[in-house]
């Protein structure tokens, strides 16, 4: 896969308005917006729905044409000559966030970590957009959710270089950010939040499971774990931790060398090496274990159905 590098510093302009989220690599382009609106759009004028003194810019656009919905909320930092950005942004029903940079990056993922307020420092790999100076960011629900809790977000990538970049922003004001969660349909509060024991990894798994989703995952724990709560399409505490004892037991029976199955001849793979690796995907071991009699189903089905 490829990506076309452009030596150009983001404007404001490009971060409201560049393409789609990239879902898992750096190596899609992402097409960059013109600083107008596009043709045959209807925009509010900046700041639109927010109190005066919110550091973040607010706007709503829907195209004409396709009838997509772009609701955004960003926010500029740094140096006026040099400015990095942060946009929250909904598109087309879909979430993501992208951190604009004062200097070009790369044309690949970039390693990341970044911190809110006084809280530990994280880091991911982020996948960066195609001028390479913006990157998107991988936990985006749960990024979103703690910008709207914190005052100050730092977030620091090192370039094709090594060469360490920051952006650091302070705020207060959050309510545009809870408007562009809304319009996705992102909880504010996360599910493990409401359910004591489920890990916040999982639960970001879990909340993008859509109602055929998870009434077809209860049918299979049911034949394959003793799963006993209700055979609905609700996402309940008892279901919740029932898939993630069963994920756990797998990856257990795994490094015990006692099952063989796809996900964890991968996870064997990683640990040999001594890679580190994120938990494995609780939806892919229930499909991998699920009977023969609900697989077609499952694997015709959608994250969000």
């Amino acid at each position: 896969m490829k990506t076309t590098i452009v030596f150009a510093t983001l404007t404001l302009a490009t971060l409201a308005g560049c393409g789609q989220k990239q879902e898992e690599s750096a190596s899609t382009p992402v097409a960059a917006a013109p600083a107008a609106s596009p043709s045959g759009s209807k925009q509010q004028p900046a700041g639109a729905g927010a109190p005066r003194e919110s550091p973040w810019v607010f706007s709503r656009t829907k195209d004409e044409l396709t009838d997509e919905k772009r609701v955004v909320a960003r926010m500029e930092g740094g140096e006026s000559h040099r400015p990095t950005q942060i946009a929250v942004r909904c598109i087309a029903g879909d979430l993501d966030i992208v951190v604009g940079f004062a200097d070009y990056l790369g044309n690949e993922s970039r390693p990341v970590k970044y911190r809110f307020d006084q809280e530990a420092v994280k880091s991911e790999d982020w996948s960066i957009s195609s001028q390479g100076t913006a990157l998107y960011v991988l936990s985006d629900w749960d990024f979103a959710r703690r910008l709207i809790k914190a005052k100050k977000v730092i977030v620091e990538a090192d370039d094709f270089r090594g060469v360490a970049h920051r952006v650091s922003l302070d705020y207060e004001d959050t309510q545009n950010i809870a408007e562009v969660l809304a319009e996705c349909k992102v909880p504010v509060v996360s599910l493990d939040e409401k359910i004591p024991g489920l890990r916040p990894e999982v639960a970001l798994q879990m909340e993008r499971w859509g109602p055929k989703n998870i009434s077809t995952k209860k049918q299979a724990l049911a034949q394959i774990a003793g799963f006993k709560g209700p055979i609905d399409s609700e996402m309940t505490p008892e279901f919740a931790l029932a898939a993630q004892a069963f994920s756990d037991g797998y990856v257990e029976r795994c490094r015990a060398r006692k099952i063989n199955g796809e996900n964890c001849k991968t996870m064997r793979i990683f640990w040999d090496a001594k890679i580190k690796q994120s938990g494995p995907w609780v939806s892919s071991i229930i499909y991998e274990q699920a009977p023969k009699s609900l697989k077609a189903e499952m694997g015709n089905l959608k994250n969000s159905d």
